[in-house]
C-alpha cells in the first residue's frame, strides 16, 4: 500500500467520498480508510484514533473481503504494529 500524504481532514473527506460513491465495504473505501489510519498513526497525538480506525477497518475487511486478501493482511499488519 502506498504511503498517503496529506492533511487528515482532507484524507478523511476523500474516504467519505469513496464511501458515498462505492459503499462502506468497497475495496476503494477500505483502502482509503487504511490510508487515513496510516496518516493518523504518523502523529503520536492521533495514534489512538488510528488504532480505533484500523480495528473498525479490519472488521470490515474481514467481513467484505477474504481473510487472505492483501488489503486485509495490510490492515492487520498495521494494527499489530501499533499495538
Amino acid at each position: 500500500m502506498a504511503e498517503y500524504r496529506g492533511k487528515p481532514d482532507d484524507v478523511r473527506a476523500a474516504a467519505r467520498a469513496r464511501e458515498r460513491a462505492h459503499g462502506p465495504d468497497a475495496l476503494d473505501t477500505l483502502a482509503a480508510l487504511c490510508n487515513l489510519a496510516q496518516l493518523l498513526a504518523s502523529s503520536h497525538r492521533r495514534r489512538g484514533e488510528a488504532v480505533d480506525l484500523l480495528r473498525d477497518t479490519l472488521e470490515r475487511c474481514e467481513r467484505a473481503l477474504r481473510p487472505d486478501d492483501p488489503l486485509t493482511a495490510e490492515v492487520r499488519r498495521q494494527l499489530e504494529e501499533l499495538n
